[in-house]
């Protein structure tokens, strides 16, 4: 990772955001402005960046999912993965690209924590 991307990412997403080891960083991501009593699903996105990065897709893992349906989740995956394809086709850094994109698919599948569903992975992991 660049460290304007990195920095990019510390600024935005704070306690959100960490590296977790040599080119593998983790974020919690959740659906944006909504209020924390309304937020029904989350994940911590977890990456690994390869070598030939931004070229190349990050190896990605959803960890801790909470609120998606096995359906949604095969969604975010194919969303993200066709993100991180478009991205490396350009050689465009795409983290931040990615966490929007899981932004964007949360707030969609988001249901009150009353009605929250319990997704059958704590982990589920695919190459970007």
């Amino acid at each position: 990772m660049r460290r304007d991307e990195e920095m990019v990412l510390e600024s935005i997403y704070q306690q959100d955001f960490s590296c977790t080891g040599k080119r593998r960083y983790e974020i919690k991501i959740k659906p944006p402005d909504l209020s924390p009593k309304d937020i029904g699903a989350s994940v911590t996105l977890s990456v690994k960046l390869v070598k030939g990065y931004p070229f190349v897709p990050p190896v990605v893992k959803f960890c801790n999912v909470v609120g998606l349906r096995d359906g949604e989740l095969e969604i975010l995956k194919k969303e993200v993965t066709k993100r991180a394809e478009e991205c490396a086709s350009q050689g465009q850094e795409m983290l931040y690209e990615l966490v929007i994109k899981i932004e964007e698919i949360l707030l969609e599948c988001n249901r009150s924590p009353q009605q929250q569903v319990m997704c059958k992975y704590s982990e589920t992991s695919f190459n970007g």
